[in-house]
Parts: structure tokens; C-alpha cells; sequence
């Protein structure tokens, strides 16, 4: 064995006085040394000394030197990279002592094993908290985190994250291994201490990890560790802060897609999700509203199903958002938030099917107006206004006709403004328009035959603008064929 590298030391004396530095300076002079006595060392004789009783709690030790990061005298809105001086470096100089140690072992030998068993669930918290970059890391920490995950997958040969962190650690071999003893289990028992209601504010890091470790967890291992990773998430979306809000509320829309829809009705979590996402509705933000609407889509499938017919029925809590939806829509001033709160509109509307009947007034209210306001050189709000009528329009075409009258008048005026634009809106958009709208006018005609095409005939006998004539023809051609055939 080569001890030499060490100065007559074990790599674990070496390693035990580094720990007991308390000057920071001379820690990360001391780590830095011991990462170059380490590379210059026999890998034999590294795996040896990392078969010893008592290792894993002085690399346990270094680890937390890195992870601990709490801050109890800042608030999370005013976190700056002052905060956190010095982090990025540390974790960057612990990180690589870690990945100088799993380059040098296999999880063949039994002593290694038990080691790895108990230090990786650390090395995982320590690298996911740095993997992406923040305000504790930097572009080198960050690299270095990446190198140690991707270690890891070699060391224990899966190809993705997803498969590492289902990784038995308890060395035996069963067809169902416990979930508690993969490395996902066992890491979950370390962050779980330092994530409860009442510090996890305090500890970004460990926020940060938790989080991009549960991204990685996909379906069928996450149902194994609902009940684990579900309160973080629910405390993130009740916080005061918006950021927290949006990534709580991602975090709860991917264990909305990747948990069975029966588990997450056991106990109620279905409900309890579906309410602590039903509030941020009144928290207005167009990033949160980008990820809210599809959360909440999702948890409704869950809660109850959609009604398949609108007659003698009680109002759902589908109807419930929706009518939310719209009326904030309705009253929105704010150009970023019409945008928002419009783009998943469509999507409501094909889940709840007829029974969006039910609101029809207040939809083709809202498709008027939002057609009459030019939008910018985008247009999103008035492409969105478009598609939510073609959705519309197929789903509930046996109503259309009340509506029709109304619904061909905005069309026409929309696309006699289209024509008229000489704004800085660019061709593909008003391309775009055209095209959702002809769509619109041709599906209009067809649930409503006897009031669109007479109009749309008349308007090719007047001298309105030939860009609006040529469509209005073409859209009686195309339903005249379309009848024929």
C-alpha cells in the first residue's frame, strides 16, 4: 500500500485532519492537497483505506461541510450571490474530493459497498443542490457536480438519472427490493430533516436538490414515495413568494403525471393538491398562470371526471375554474396576463366537452373582445382568442347556431383588420391568423349553414376590402364541395 502520497499517514488520518480545520481558508488549502495525494495514490490502496469501520463518518462530515448552508438572517426575496460568497468554491473543492474517490472503486468489494451504502444518499444531496446553476454555484461547481452524478451511473451502470436513484445500497438481491433502502429512499431520510415546514425556507440548497432529485423521479418509482415528497411541494405552493410558488407548483405537476390517479385519490392528496392549486388562481403572475393551468387540468381529471352531458346536471369544479378562468380573463388589462390566462383555454374546453354549453355566453363574449384588441407584433392573445373558438366550435357545434350571428360578425371584422394592418406585425403572424380564421368561418358555416353562408355571400356583393371577399369565397367554395362530396 502507498502511504508515501500521505505523510505517513492513512488517507483516513489524512482526511480526519482536514475535517477538523475550522479556518476556512486553510480547509480549502488542506481539501486541495488531500485531492492531489489522492489522484497521485494507488487505487488499491484508496479502496483498502475506504473499506475502513469508521470512514464513512469523517467523509460524511466533509460532505456536510458543503451541504449545510442554512440562512436564518436573510429573506428568500432578497437572496443575492453576497449570501452565499465562498459556497460555490467549497462545494467545487468537496465535490471534487468525492469524485477522486468513486474513480478509484467498484461496488464489488463488500467493505466498499458498505461505505457507499452510507455516503452516497450525502454525495446525491451534495450534487443535485449544485448540478444547476444558482446563486450558490458556479459554472466550475457546477461542471464538477455533473462530472460526480455522472460517476455515480458509471459506478453503478444505469444509463439515466432516473434508474440511479432506484439503486438498491443494501448489497442483496430481490425482485422487489424495498423502496427505503434505494438510494432515493435513503436520501429522502437525510433531506427530510432539514425540508420541514418550518426551516426548509431556510435551507436553499437543500430546496434545490430536493427538487431536481424529484424531476428525476418518474413513474412507477415515485408512487413508492408520495406520502415522502409530497408535503415540500404543498409548502412551496403556499408560500408568499412567486418563485416558490412556481417551482412548488411544478414539482406537484410532475407527481400529478407520474403518480397512478387511484394513489393520489387514496387519503384525499388528490383534493388536497387540487385546493392548494385552486388558490394560487388568485395570484396574479404570468409564469405562475404558464404553469398553474395545466396542473390544474390534470388535478381535475383526477378529482372527478368531466360530464358528458350538460342537462340536469350540478356545476362541477371543472365549471368551477373554468368560469374562474374566463372571468379573469374577461377583466384582464395586463397584455402578459391575457396571454397567459388564455392559452390553456382550449384545452378546458376539450376535457369538459359539452357541458361547456353552460358558459357559452361568456366564452363568446370573451372570443369577441379579445379578437377586437390588437395584441402586438406576436398576437398571442387574439391567436389564442382563435383557437378557443375552434375548440369551441367542435365541441359544441349543437349550440353554435344561437351564436352564430355574432360569432360571423367578429370573424369578418377581424379578418377586414388583418387585411388592413400596416403595424409592425410580421407576415407568418398574420398568416397564422388567416389561417385559424378561415378554419373558424368554415366550421361556423358548416353547424350553421342556413345564417353563415347567405352572410358570407353578401359580403362578396359588396365592396368590402378583396382580402376579406376572397375569403368569404373561398370558405363558401370549400363547404359547397365539401357538402358535394
Amino acid at each position: 500500500m502507498d502511504q508515501g502520497a500521505f505523510s505517513g499517514k492513512t488517507l483516513h488520518e489524512r482526511l480526519k485532519l482536514v475535517v477538523k480545520e475550522t479556518n476556512e481558508d486553510r480547509f480549502q488549502f488542506e481539501l486541495t492537497n488531500f485531492n492531489k495525494q489522492v489522484e497521485n495514490a494507488e487505487n488499491t490502496y484508496v479502496v483498502s483505506c475506504l473499506g475502513s469501520v469508521s470512514i464513512h463518518e469523517t467523509l460524511h462530515q466533509l460532505i456536510n461541510r458543503a451541504v449545510d448552508c442554512e440562512i436564518s438572517d436573510v429573506e428568500p426575496s432578497e437572496y443575492t450571490k453576497d449570501v452565499f460568497r465562498g459556497r460555490a468554491a467549497l462545494s467545487e473543492n468537496v465535490l471534487e474530493s468525492v469524485l477522486c474517490l468513486l474513480k478509484c472503486i467498484s461496488p464489488e468489494d463488500a467493505a466498499v459497498t458498505r461505505t457507499l451504502r452510507k455516503i452516497n444518499p450525502h454525495v446525491v444531496h451534495l450534487a443535485s443542490g449544485n448540478v444547476v446553476k444558482n446563486l450558490w454555484t458556479s459554472a466550475s461547481s457546477v461542471l464538477k457536480a455533473t462530472k460526480v452524478l455522472q460517476q455515480l451511473k458509471t459506478l453503478y451502470r444505469v444509463d439515466a438519472y432516473s434508474d440511479l436513484l432506484q439503486v438498491s445500497l443494501t448489497g442483496t438481491k430481490h425482485d422487489l427490493p424495498s423502496p427505503a433502502d434505494s438510494l432515493y429512499g435513503l436520501y429522502l431520510a437525510i433531506v427530510q430533516h432539514v425540508l420541514t415546514r418550518d426551516s426548509w425556507r431556510r435551507n436553499p440548497v437543500s430546496v434545490a436538490s430536493f427538487v431536481w432529485v424529484l424531476l428525476h423521479t418518474k413513474s412507477p418509482w415515485l408512487s413508492e414515495y408520495l406520502g415522502q415528497v409530497l408535503p415540500l411541494p404543498l409548502n412551496m405552493v403556499d408560500d408568499f413568494t412567486v418563485e416558490n410558488k412556481i417551482v412548488g407548483v411544478k414539482c406537484l405537476y410532475h407527481i400529478l403525471q407520474n403518480v397512478s390517479h387511484e394513489e393520489l385519490r387514496w387519503y384525499g392528496r388528490a383534493d388536497v393538491v387540487y385546493a392548494a392549486l385552486r388558490h394560487q388562481l388568485y395570484t396574479k403572475n404570468t409564469t405562475l398562470m404558464t404553469v398553474l393551468h395545466p396542473a390544474l387540468l390534470l388535478v381535475l381529471r383526477i378529482v372527478e371526471r368531466a360530464a358528458t352531458s350538460a342537462s340536469s346536471r350540478e356545476m362541477s369544479r371543472h365549471d368551477e375554474i373554468f368560469k374562474m378562468i374566463i372571468y379573469d380573463s374577461e377583466m384582464e388589462n395586463n397584455i402578459h396576463l391575457r396571454r397567459s390566462l388564455t392559452a390553456h383555454i382550449p384545452a378546458f374546453i376539450d376535457v369538459m366537452g359539452i357541458s361547456v354549453v353552460c358558459h357559452m355566453t361568456s366564452v363568446v363574449g370573451l372570443v369577441s373582445n379579445y379578437l377586437e384588441i390588437y395584441d402586438g407584433p406576436e398576437e398571442t392573445s387574439r391567436l389564442n382568442a382563435l383557437s378557443i373558438l375552434k375548440s369551441l366550435l367542435l365541441t359544441v357545434w349543437p349550440r353554435i347556431p344561437v351564436h352564430a350571428n355574432v360569432l360571423l360578425k367578429c370573424l369578418l371584422k377581424f379578418l377586414y383588420d388583418v387585411g388592413a394592418d400596416t403595424t409592425v406585425t410580421p407576415q407568418t403572424v398574420k398568416d397564422e391568423m388567416t389561417k385559424l380564421a378561415t378554419e373558424c368561418l368554415l366550421l361556423l358555416t358548416k353547424t350553421a349553414p342556413d345564417i353563415v353562408e347567405p352572410g358570407l355571400l353578401s359580403v362578396c356583393d359588396t365592396d368590402t376590402p378583396v382580402f376579406v371577399r376572397d375569403i368569404a369565397s373561398k370558405v363558401c367554395e370549400t363547404f359547397r364541395h365539401t357538402c358535394v362530396g
